[in-house]
């Protein structure tokens, strides 16, 4: 586990904020078995069905097969009930994701207009 997910799943909303400040990646997922996640989501069929996903894997030690899921900061600040630290990091995945659209958008278009000046060129020469 990492410190931004050892700090969600205990609540710790200061310690949360400041590691996303120094640049904590809050999408990184680490394999847990589900079975004791399962304990935690407390009848929820929704984030059961949402932890088990398709990514899921069986794993086999010794006699037992056990299923392991990926979670994040996220699943665990929502598994141990910790709904202001959940929203903090939704929030800020939000607005990660909302940043590389718009860094992947210009990047597109700035490879279009160099692309439209290149083709006018070599019009130009021709």
């Amino acid at each position: 586990l990492t410190a931004l997910m050892v700090c969600a799943a205990a609540g710790l909303i200061d310690s949360v904020d400041r590691l996303l400040g120094f640049g904590a990646d809050v999408f990184l997922r680490v394999p847990m078995p589900y079975e004791i996640l399962q304990s935690r989501t407390r009848g929820s069929l929704e984030f059961e069905q949402k932890l088990m996903g398709l990514k899921h894997r069986r794993i086999r030690i010794g006699d037992e097969t056990y299923i392991m899921v990926g979670v994040n900061a996220h699943d665990l600040a929502r598994l141990f009930g910790h709904r202001q630290v959940a929203s903090i990091l939704a929030k800020h995945m939000y607005v990660i994701q909302i940043s590389r659209a718009y860094e992947h958008m210009y990047t597109v278009k700035t490879f279009q207009i160099s692309v439209d000046s290149l083709l006018g060129s070599i019009a130009d020469i021709l």
